[in-house]
């Protein structure tokens, strides 16, 4: 946290975003913020009403998950269009590009190609039930890994 402490006092200065003069999650109306945000971290509008960030290291832990969250959105968001370009553009044809009605065709039970490569099924022969339950094992593995290394 002192790295962040030395970063912060640099930082408030220079930046609209950062300090005592930020902007508030209700603006210009007056209201009591917590004391223990004080604009050092990107996104501090003065918003905790659960006082989750009262504890420095649970703040920092926090912080370190939100980043590794927004990591894995890019990561989806990639995964979600690059499907739909690659049907758009003709090198592969997905039996369903579009990534939102990707569940509803395993409901209705298309089998569907990995990389639109035919006979190429990853989680495709199996059922909804049994590739949730992968996804909830690999996640919690996951989230277990990150746990033991933060």
């Amino acid at each position: 946290m002192y790295v962040t402490r030395v970063l912060y006092s640099k930082i408030c200065g220079f930046s609209f975003w950062y300090g005592e003069g930020r902007p508030r999650w209700l603006g210009p109306i007056s209201y009591g913020y917590p004391s223990h945000l004080i604009g050092e971290l990107p996104g501090d509008y003065g918003f905790d009403i659960a006082s989750l960030a009262k504890d420095p290291v649970a703040l920092h832990k926090y912080f370190n998950f939100e980043i590794l969250h927004a990591r894995w959105a890019m990561l989806a968001s990639v995964g979600a269009l690059i499907p739909e370009l690659l049907h758009l553009l003709g090198p592969f044809h997905f039996v369903e590009p579009v990534w939102w009605r990707v569940g509803y065709s395993k409901l209705q039970g298309d089998t569907l190609d990995y990389l639109g490569i035919p006979g190429l099924h990853l989680a495709g022969s199996q059922g909804v039930v049994v590739i949730a339950i992968c996804q909830v094992l690999l996640m919690v593995m996951l989230v277990s890994i990150i746990h033991i290394v933060l």
